[in-house]
């Protein structure tokens, strides 16, 4: 047996130039078993050599890692594109299925490449791992160098190696070139019927918003209740209310109406003074003929005179809707009360005014009451009413039983105990006006005006 020197380093590789056999690998470098260096400057010449190699496939290697990372980049976008104009995520993930496969096989070969060309070249070094013992050199300051430089190399290496398992070569780069592109041709029709959608819709968008700007919104009504007086006015309101002249002169008489509104009838209309029958009911009786006048065919409300719930119940304080069945025959309105949307009923408490309404499109009985009060035995005998209305005038059975009274709440109050009747009439101008509640104890002085206005007029504003 040939007896030689045997020494390992401290990393545990040894140099591969002490051998007997010559040879070399398929890299340049002399085989593991080919101890066939000339000198300890050859052998650092050729470690050079291939540390160069490394060098530049790592470059290379890091330079394709880029590529693959700005192209799944790209890919990413190109999904996120196709999701946004209305591609599923279904289309999306069946296409890719179909192409993973080709995409995995692509990996597995290029990282297998990639694994054994960095084994090639760490095996072609003039370093190696100590699986036998090996005798070295005598010289220490390439041993050193060597020794290091395995380190350093083996660093490399590990690096190179993790990326490489992450890397496509340029073949996978054209493979998800062509799947983006099936993507894209399987996706379009239903790209384009999207931005047909989308195109629709905006137009739909732009015209509303032009019509917007071309229509002008309706003006509110006015509130004819608060309307100031001119001086003409001022004075008759003056002179009548002063009752210096004949107290029995007629100052107000029309043929819709049976009443000859005296002088005398009138001075309640002054502040402070409690409203008479003959005044509520000529301006009820201006209030229907403002409405028989804006809706001849079908009046929507109908309005009652003071009479009419003392007839039905309040004098015998007995229901008897016969003392009422005729006072609302087509002949005599020439319209049908069972056509109107609201039945208005002034009702006299004693000594206190209120309105009730039968609110047949709602569905309803309602009391506004500006004292807060409620009358149920009112509400219910004005339900028993227009359910006998109904029947009697058009066969019709109109089931009450479920309708709720209300109390209004809501509304403004009188803060004395005179304007009652005022408050009521007022009530029902606004309702037959479809007019919010807008007025309040401290128009009431002017509101008397307005009425004696309209009444010495003849006409409700």
């Amino acid at each position: 047996m040939e007896s030689t020197n045997r020494a390992v380093y401290k990393d545990g590789f040894v140099p591969t130039h002490l051998g007997q056999n010559a040879g070399s690998s398929k890299f340049g470098f002399p085989s593991p078993r080919s101890n066939s260096y000339d000198s300890p400057c050859e052998a650092k010449q050729l470690f050079e050599q291939k540390r160069d190699e490394l060098e530049a496939f790592k470059c290379d290697e890091t330079e394709r890692s880029q590529r693959l990372h700005d192209t799944l980049a790209e890919d990413d976008q190109h999904v996120q594109f196709l999701r946004s104009r209305g591609v599923g995520d279904h289309t999306i993930g069946r296409y890719k299925d179909d192409l993973e496969p080709l995409i995995q096989k692509t990996k597995d070969m290029k990282a297998k490449s990639s694994k054994a060309k960095i084994q090639s070249l760490m095996m072609s070094s003039p370093i190696l791992r100590v699986d036998e013992e090996v005798a070295i050199p005598s010289t220490p300051h390439i041993n050193d160098s060597l020794s290091e430089n395995t380190q350093i190399k083996k660093k490399k290496a590990e690096v190179i190696e993790r990326r490489s398992r992450h890397v496509f070569d340029v073949k996978t780069i054209q493979v998800q070139a062509e799947a983006k592109q099936l993507l894209c041709k399987v996706a379009e029709p239903q790209v384009r019927a999207r931005d047909r959608e989308i195109e629709r819709l905006e137009l739909s968008i732009a015209a509303a918003s032009l019509h917007k700007e071309t229509t002008p919104e309706p003006e509110e009504e006015p509130d004819t209740a608060m309307l100031p007086l001119n001086d003409e006015q001022e004075e008759r309101v003056r002179v009548v209310l002063s009752g210096s002249g004949n107290l029995s002169e007629i100052v107000a008489s029309s043929d819709f109406c049976s009443i000859d509104m005296k002088a005398r009838d009138m001075l309640c209309m002054r502040r402070g003074e409690w409203l008479n029958d003959e005044v509520i009911n000529y301006f009820l009786a201006l209030l229907q003929q403002r409405e028989l006048r804006e809706h001849p065919e079908e009046p929507r409300f109908h309005f009652f005179n003071t009479f009419f719930y003392n007839a039905l119940y309040a004098d015998k304080r007995n229901f008897n809707y016969n003392a009422v069945r005729r006072w609302t025959t087509v002949k005599k309105l020439k319209y049908s009360l069972t056509t109107c949307q609201k039945v208005i009923v002034p009702v006299h408490q004693g000594n206190h005014w209120v309105l009730a309404v039968i609110n047949i499109v709602d569905k309803r009985i309602e009391y506004y009451d500006s004292m807060g009060g409620l009358d149920s035995t009112c509400l219910s005998n004005l339900k028993r009413y227009i359910t006998e209305e109904f029947e009697n005038k058009g066969g019709q059975n109109l089931d009450t039983e479920h309708w709720p009274e209300e109390g209004i709440r809501d509304i403004p109050h009188q803060q004395n105990a005179i304007d009652c009747g005022v408050f009521m009439l007022t009530y029902a101008d606004y309702l037959s006006r479809e007019h919010d509640f807008t007025f309040s104890q401290e128009n009431i002085p002017h509101i008397r005006k307005r009425i004696v206005t309209q009444i010495l007029e003849n006409k409700a504003d």
